[in-house]
């Protein structure tokens, strides 16, 4: 794990509050007894610690790749669609390890993240 992910990690419940401020306080008392409900209650309520930590290179893969495909779907531009699958599979040494390492070790970053919410839960 890299030092971001692990620097990440400390202070979660801090993370999830500066996301979350400015919203109702009476539904986000609910959303945090729903986050520290359950571990998949807390992985749906905050998806955006999860996104924070995939490498931005994997993103901007995988986004060109769908966009091309849409065009490709409706009929446009089938050529520069099949070039950026070719191309998406070449650079695949840039994104391809950022992904594996973050996928591997999600469950884990997952209940770490989730039992360090569940047991410092926001104040106020």
């Amino acid at each position: 794990m890299t030092d971001r992910n692990t620097s990440m990690q400390r202070d979660v419940t801090a993370q999830i509050v500066r996301f979350n401020a400015g919203r109702d306080s009476e539904r986000l008392a609910l959303k945090y007894k729903a986050l520290r409900s359950c571990a998949f209650s807390f992985l749906r309520g905050t998806c955006h610690l999860f996104w924070s930590q995939v490498p931005p290179v994997v993103v901007t893969a995988m986004g060109k790749i769908l966009a091309w495909g849409q065009l490709r779907s409706s009929g446009i531009h089938p050529a520069a669609c099949a070039g950026e699958l070719v191309a998406f599979g070449q650079d695949a040494h840039r994104w391809s390890p950022a992904l594996i390492e973050l996928a591997a070790n999600l469950a884990e970053r997952l209940e770490a993240d989730w039992c360090a919410f569940r047991d410092k839960p926001p104040s106020g």
